[in-house]
């Protein structure tokens, strides 16, 4: 180590460095990812007093459109304080335990890991490294179930509720099964912990709507129609699809009345 690397150390250049290697692109909500963290010396000595990892959602409010970037867990790997030697590298597992309640990825919603080697009287390290999170087993059937119907997702968003969790609002267009019967379908549903049934509300757009206006369903509640997917409901794609089918084509023969 010589005088030179000594001093640009502390400012980042020829510093340790980390990389997060995750065993899995994608998984479901309320499974376990698992990986491992490799920490790599650079040109001098430096002091490491711990490893820390945060997960976090970036996404837009369906309502404002504002972005939401929110921080789901802080993840502590090690608060060991050590010496890295230059050129060496240390290895550490990763695990952790996506919660069952967080809404899939999707058009705007993306989930990425922010690991942080906290290096004293230096820059800190960090990398960035995305997950894509699929449903949970109690969404998996609706996915599927619409996807069966033919709609088509147009528009995503979140809207974080007062407990902490966060309401999906999808927008689909129908493609083929109801192709020409109306323009869009939103949905808008909270999923919570522990909770088996899927609750929220639904509006059809029976004519074209100009781009001011394609989130007035949230704000008109006389045009919303309430739903509940049952334990039952969401035991089995075939029976999630019939009864999507059955309150849409219920509020089709309403407006038809």
């Amino acid at each position: 180590m010589n005088l030179f690397e000594t001093v640009l150390a502390p400012v980042g250049l020829g510093a340790a460095r980390i990389d997060l290697k995750l065993d899995q692109a994608e998984v479901h909500a309320g499974e376990i990812v698992t990986g491992h963290f490799l920490i790599t010396g650079g040109k001098a000595e430096q002091d490491i007093e711990g490893l820390s990892v945060f997960f976090m959602m970036e996404s837009h409010h369906a309502k404002s459109l504002g972005t939401i970037l929110e921080k789901i867990a802080t993840i502590h790997i090690s608060k060991d304080e050590f010496e890295l030697d230059s050129g060496e590298v240390r290895k550490y597992p990763f695990q952790f335990q996506c919660p069952d309640d967080l809404p899939p990825s999707s058009v705007n919603t993306k989930y990425f890991f922010i690991s942080n080697l906290e290096i004293k009287h230096a820059m800190d390290a960090h990398d960035r490294d995305f997950l894509k999170v699929r449903p949970s087993k109690k969404l998996e059937n609706y996915y599927l179930a619409m996807k069966q119907l033919g709609f088509k997702q147009i528009g995503e968003g979140l809207i974080p509720s007062e407990d902490g969790s966060f309401a999906q609002w999808i927008q689909y267009r129908p493609t083929t099964y109801f192709y020409g019967k109306f323009e869009e379908i939103s949905f808008y549903y909270s999923q919570y912990k522990n909770q088996k049934e899927i609750q929220g509300v639904f509006d059809i757009v029976w004519k074209e709507k100009n781009a001011s206006s394609y989130l007035s369903f949230l704000q008109q509640k006389e045009q919303t129609h309430s739903f509940t997917l049952t334990e039952e409901t969401l035991r089995s794609e075939e029976i999630t699809k019939q009864t999507i089918e059955a309150m849409i084509r219920q509020e089709l023969v309403n407006n038809q009345s």
